[in-house]
Parts: structure tokens; sequence; C-alpha cells
């Protein structure tokens, strides 16, 4: 059997499903339930301004520090001491 003949099968299968008549009652009535309160509705469009206006702050922070160099030097001798772990594993 080829994997088209397969294929076909399985949609032939699928089309062959009936659906339940009270479905799009049931889907309807579901969504109109979760409703959201006036309260939610403040909180979300708050956090969606303040992730923006703080978005739009770093923007600016960032593009008035473009003259500025910044470098990050690590002290990583430390770090390095494997000798320490050889000692351990002898």
């Amino acid at each position: 059997m080829e994997k088209k003949d397969i294929i076909d099968i399985y949609i032939d299968n699928e089309k062959k499903i009936e659906p339940s008549p009270y479905l799009n009652k049931r889907i309807m009535t579901s969504i109109q339930s979760h409703k959201l309160s006036l309260r939610h509705k403040f909180a979300i469009a708050a956090s969606i301004i303040v992730v923006i206006a703080s978005g739009i702050l770093l923007g600016t922070q960032i593009a008035n520090d473009t003259n500025e160099m910044y470098a990050l030097n690590i002290n990583d001798s430390n770090i390095e001491n494997l000798h320490m772990y050889e000692s351990v594993i002898e």
C-alpha cells in the first residue's frame, strides 16, 4: 500500500465522521460565559501601557549612551586553577 493510498483512506474516514448538532451551541455558550469584567480589561490595558512605556524609556537611554563604550574586565585566574582538580583525580 502506497503512502498516497493511506492518506486517501484517512481523509475518507475523517469525512465520514458526523459532528454533534449541538457543538456550535456549546462552544458559543462557553465563549459568552467567559467575558472579562471591566477591572480585568483595565488591568490588561494598564500592563500593556507600562510595557510599551518601559520599552520606549529603555530604548531612549540606549540611544543616548551610544557614544560611551563599556567594557567588562574579569580576572579569571582563579577559575583556571585546573591543578586543583588534577590532584583530586589521582
